[in-house]
């Protein structure tokens, strides 16, 4: 018989507990009110997604496939159990002996650490199962903080590709705001059961981060009193299609991690 993972897991800062039917009505809520912050990533982001009808046919499918092992769907949810955060899962499609991994989080929980606490948690407890030996994540090229996760937890790029399968599975109530790209490029990265970092925590950094006009994202970092900008400027704003002068001119993700790399 086939070992599942835990149904409830600590990740310290957030809970990731199973998706139950008792659920639908707060994943349809947390759905409808993410929309538009979900679009750009998920195809299955549709008004439609966001209504109690839709989620309670899925979840028939989400149970039945935790049970014959074929997914494992969770609610991210912050430790007193009250809020929704977000949405896990971990998923069996990339060959025998490894899992998926995929989830989004609502908007106004990017940019806390909630993603990488919870991806690293469900990483460890993925590994434990006795028939898993590898992970993977699935980042859309485009979502720059997604790609950030694996990274930070250890992963290894494993290449990029295009994937023609779109993922209606909904763990992302389709599997990620780092998830498997449905069109397009696809980066991907993977873990073995040797190398998940686990060790004491030295020190949590408290970030927020705002959204503002089209790409630009406004980050109030410790220790510094202005915020610190990212967003696009030259080829990148290019390989994006933003026209010329449609937002300003910043630095973007990327450019920050290699200066905070060299220094």
């Amino acid at each position: 018989m086939r070992v599942h993972p835990p149904e409830l897991i600590d990740a310290g800062r957030l809970i990731l507990r199973r998706l139950v039917a008792d659920d639908v009505e707060r994943m349809a809520a947390a759905v409808a009110r993410n929309l538009e912050h979900l679009q750009p990533w998920m195809p299955w982001a549709t008004k439609e997604a966001g209504t109690v009808g839709v989620q309670r046919e899925r979840q028939f499918a989400v149970d039945a496939a935790w049970e014959k092992g074929q997914e494992y769907n969770y609610l991210a949810l912050t430790g007193d159990g009250e809020v929704v955060l977000g949405r896990f899962g971990l998923h069996r499609r990339i060959g025998p002996g490894a899992l998926e991994l995929g989830y989004w989080l609502c908007a106004d929980a990017e940019g806390r650490g909630y993603a990488t606490a919870a991806a690293g948690a469900l990483t460890r407890a993925a590994l434990e199962v006795p028939d898993v030996h590898r992970m993977e994540i699935h980042c859309d090229e485009a979502n720059l903080r997604s790609r950030e996760v694996p990274a930070r937890l250890g992963y290894r790029p494993v290449g990029s590709g295009v994937d023609g399968q779109a993922h209606d599975d909904s763990s992302s109530d389709g599997s990620g705001g780092a998830t498997r790209a449905t069109t397009g490029h696809a980066h991907g990265a993977s873990v073995d059961n040797q190398e998940v970092p686990v060790g004491e925590v030295a020190y949590v950094s408290e970030v927020r981060v705002e959204r503002r006009e089209g790409s630009l994202r406004a980050a109030y970092l410790p220790g510094d009193e202005e915020p610190t900008l990212y967003g696009m400027h030259g080829a990148i704003a290019e390989h994006y299609g933003a026209q010329p002068g449609q937002f300003p001119s910043h630095a973007s993700t990327i450019d920050h991690l290699v200066g905070a790399a060299l220094g």
